[in-house]
């Protein structure tokens, strides 16, 4: 992984400049993103990433058998929208029942958020940005080896976001410049 991951970077940085020429991209530069990530950086052959397999973006299978149901959102939809991860893991999680798959995941090509369907809710599987300078070494468990064993100790695996922003937030002791903008991470304008 370790290895890898500067060329991942590199032509990660090469599909989302499509995002800064326009303004926005599509989804399907996202969904490449992770194509390149599973393919490249760990160890799924490109024969086992499959794209829209009965209404889910991408699904991961090993040896015929679904492995991850991947729902993918256009670069900057969800980092850090807590609604938007919301609606992207309802969107996931209805695909998994459909298909009978344990485990999904949401991203952007910016965040990537994993979780297991188990019993009367979920656990957490991984939570990474996929900007980061060194290989998250939690992919692993979304690796071919890592994917099918349950993760004992989920903690830093959970979903970290921007709190939501109410009224009661932009009237209270936080001033402006502590909000951040959901899609450019940068201070919020003043509300006045």
């Amino acid at each position: 992984m370790a290895a890898a991951w500067p060329v991942f970077q590199a032509k990660r940085r090469e599909r989302l400049a499509q995002q800064e020429r326009f303004g926005s991209a599509a989804e399907k530069v996202a969904e490449n993103i992770l194509e390149d990530l599973f393919t490249m950086v760990l160890d799924w052959r490109l024969s086992e990433v499959n794209n829209q397999v009965a209404y889910a973006d991408l699904v991961l299978t090993r040896l015929g058998v679904k492995q991850l149901i991947i729902e993918v959102k256009r670069p900057g939809a969800l980092a850090w929208n807590e609604h938007a991860v919301d609606l992207a893991l309802a969107q996931a999680h209805r695909y998994a029942d459909e298909q009978r798959v344990k485990a999904i995941a949401v991203s952007d090509g910016i965040m990537l958020y994993a979780r297991d369907i188990i019993p009367g809710g979920y656990r957490d599987r991984l939570f990474v940005r996929l900007d980061e300078a060194q290989a998250p070494e939690d992919l692993w468990w979304l690796s071919i080896d890592g994917i099918y064993r349950p993760r004992k100790d989920p903690a830093g695996a959970c979903l970290r976001l921007l709190p939501a922003i109410t009224d009661a937030t932009l009237i209270g002791p936080a001033t402006a410049a502590d909000l951040l903008h959901p899609k450019y991470g940068l201070p919020r304008a003043s509300p006045t």
